[in-house]
């Protein structure tokens, strides 16, 4: 089977290359998974983790948020806002993030409250910490 390429980059820098069987992307409507000769495609990326697989089996796993993703010619380019490896988490400034963005949409009727902004970080937050568990 003939691997795919993975670039994974952030507007600042490449965060990660290599070759690979299949990818895992979360993206805006659900998670997509890529393998050889995928048919091109353009989408929005959502909230969670990133799966790579290589040849021998092996996983390399990314939090991503936000951005996009393209696939063509068996190249697929990740470009989001964040890409964290589960090393770069801070737990428990997620668990606190998680917290204020509860917080703020619980009491979302009695202020003027952005929602969607809240819950996007509530999204963020839970996705990092369901990833370190």
């Amino acid at each position: 089977m003939m691997p795919l390429q993975i670039k994974l980059m952030t507007a600042a820098a490449e965060a990660y290359q290599a070759p690979a069987v299949s990818v895992l992307v979360p993206t805006a409507d659900g998670y997509l998974g890529i393998y050889a000769n995928h048919a091109p495609l353009l989408a929005k990326l959502g909230v969670g983790i990133l799966t790579v697989s290589n040849e021998s089996g092996e996983e390399q796993k990314f939090f991503i948020a936000d951005g996009s993703v393209h696939i063509a010619d068996n190249v697929v380019k990740v470009l989001a806002d964040v890409v964290e490896q589960r090393s770069q988490i801070n737990v428990d400034r997620a668990k606190e993030s998680k917290q204020r963005a509860e917080q703020r949409l619980k009491n979302a009727h009695r202020e003027e409250i952005d929602i969607v902004r809240a819950n996007a970080s509530l999204q963020r937050a839970l996705a990092r910490i369901a990833f370190c568990d």
